[in-house]
């Protein structure tokens, strides 16, 4: 997902991948710690793909640099990643998620309620899920404990969608 954080920056303007670590850095460190080591093979996997393009100039300093900037297809890879549902049995979905939530103010008004309405879906089915462990009596405080909080976690999230939803 750390390509979309990087097509979703790079929407309304172009940057270097210095910028891009920055407001990645800045905006969404709960989500991806992004360093050159993670940002540039996924620039590359972006450019190959044709989602972005990349311009080779001189900074003030006379020190090279690359401006990326996004493409019509990189724009409408963005879109259609976050309009696309998700499976429960996706590997990584809590951070799918969590980015797609952290870029939806791209959307517009009904297809951001619809992301928000999936999203409520899949955490009451993991509340669901949770609630059936509890009936096993096999596990420890600290595992129940550990339950409940994931319980409360998602049941509150599902409260803070909903108010966006009502």
């Amino acid at each position: 997902m750390i390509e979309i954080l990087i097509l979703y920056i790079l929407l309304p303007s172009k940057n270097t991948l210095y910028g891009i670590q920055k407001i990645i850095k800045d905006k969404f460190l709960y989500l991806n710690s992004a360093t050159f080591g993670s940002l540039h093979p996924a620039v590359e996997r972006l450019l190959k793909k044709g989602f972005v393009t990349e311009k080779r100039t001189l900074s003030d300093g006379g020190r090279k640099k690359n401006i990326y900037t996004i493409t019509k297809e990189g724009k409408e890879y963005v879109f259609s990643t976050l309009k696309a549902d998700f499976s429960p049995k996706t590997s990584g979905i809590e951070r799918q998620i969590a980015v797609k939530l952290a870029c939806s103010d791209i959307l517009d008004v009904q297809l951001r309620k619809e992301l928000y309405t999936k999203t409520v879906r899949y955490y009451e089915y993991r509340v669901a899920v949770l609630q059936k462990l509890l009936k096993n009596k096999d596990y420890s405080k600290i595992q129940l404990e550990q339950i409940h909080l994931f319980i409360k976690n998602y049941e509150s999230q599902i409260n803070l969608l909903g108010n966006f939803l009502d």
